[in-house]
């Protein structure tokens, strides 16, 4: 008699693919929003700052121009990898609960998979069953150890990359 197939774990795993290619193409969408936006605003700056090289009369002014030419730029390009870093931690966290449970139904799956073949298995193949099941329980180890490292990396950067960028600027408390 022939088994029916289980295409619950196979739909589960069509789903997740998909969930994982459409945030995918959101995050690619947004980073070509955020490039897009940073190179008008660059392009702007620098129109800014040619129509005041233009005016120059004095060497005064031009020691002025030169002396906050930067400033702007820097501020755009800082304000872009806050943005992009926190873009990139976002699209990693999603992508990682999709992977998490996807992951997790695939164990579930082969642990069904194999306590069926077992029931069915010839005897003296339980050595089998028993190291293919310590097998499941390391990977799963090896997995949980994965996501906690890619958890803390993400903190660590939301911490010193994102927060930073984003706390309220204040006059320093360093007197001069």
């Amino acid at each position: 008699m022939k088994q029916p197939i289980d295409t619950k774990g196979l739909q589960s795993i069509v789903d997740g693919q998909l969930a994982l290619g459409l945030k995918a193409v959101e995050a690619v969408e947004q980073l070509g929003a955020l490039q897009l936006n940073t190179t008008k605003a660059l392009l702007e700056q620098s129109v800014k700052q040619h129509q005041a090289l233009l005016g120059v009369k004095t060497p005064q002014d031009l020691g002025a121009i030169a002396n906050d030419a930067s400033k702007p730029l820097a501020q755009i390009t800082q304000n872009y990898l806050t943005e992009a870093t926190a873009l990139a931690l976002d699209t990693s966290r999603a992508v990682a609960l999709t992977t998490e449970a996807q992951v997790q139904e695939g164990y579930r799956a082969v642990s069904t998979w194999l306590d069926e073949a077992a029931k069915a298995a010839p005897a003296g193949s339980e050595s089998f069953f028993k190291a293919a099941r310590e097998m499941i329980a390391v990977s799963e180890k090896a997995w949980g150890q994965f996501i906690r490292q890619t958890e803390s990396m993400n903190e660590q950067a939301e911490l010193y990359v994102v927060s930073p960028a984003n706390a309220p600027k204040g006059k320093s408390k360093r007197s001069t």
